[in-house]
């Protein structure tokens, strides 16, 4: 069992620039050999923007991709590393655990700087991360959605960005 929360510092003091109150992500991992992980993901967010249902950011938060994708990631990871321990009966510590898993995402996470990404790269990534859960149908929409603007790219020989990209269609404004 794996599962993600959103835990609210004692010194519960709204951001400075939004007013909002910001929570840190944790993960829970409970695994079929008996070990159980507590970790902070050190991943901020507004407790607005959290689905607590889904375990997930809110899609038309600031960065929700990109928290939704390591959060895929990780729970990818703790399946396979779950079914690995599980059927070649190999020996599960807390130090295995934290280097399949949580390497990655150590030192700050998602918000340590890297090279920005295309975001035809990037949503290519999230959809194979997410593959598992969406049908085949929703799938083939996203690759089309992929596809046209690849094709808008291409006919105005213009590289998209992922700040180039208007998520307002989300809160229909």
């Amino acid at each position: 069992m794996i599962r993600f929360s959103l835990k609210i510092p004692k010194s519960n003091t709204p951001h400075s620039y939004t007013g909002k109150t910001v929570g840190i992500i944790h993960v829970e991992m409970k695994f079929d050999a008996g070990l159980r992980l507590r970790r902070s993901l050190q991943m901020k967010i507004t407790v607005d923007d959290w689905i607590l249902e889904r375990q997930r950011v809110k899609p038309q938060a600031q960065g929700a991709m990109e928290v939704n994708m390591v959060l895929n990631q990780i729970e990818a990871k703790f399946q396979e590393l779950n079914h690995r321990v599980r059927y070649t009966g190999e020996q599960l510590n807390i130090q295995l655990v934290e280097d399949e898993i949580l390497h990655a995402f150590k030192n700050g996470g998602i918000r340590s700087k890297q090279k920005q990404k295309k975001p035809l790269e990037f949503f290519n990534e999230y959809l194979e991360s997410c593959r598992h859960r969406l049908s085949t149908s929703s799938i083939k929409a996203y690759q089309s959605a992929i596809k046209h603007l690849q094709g808008y790219s291409e006919v105005h020989r213009a590289p998209l960005a992922l700040d180039d990209i208007q998520f307002s269609f989300l809160n229909n404004t």
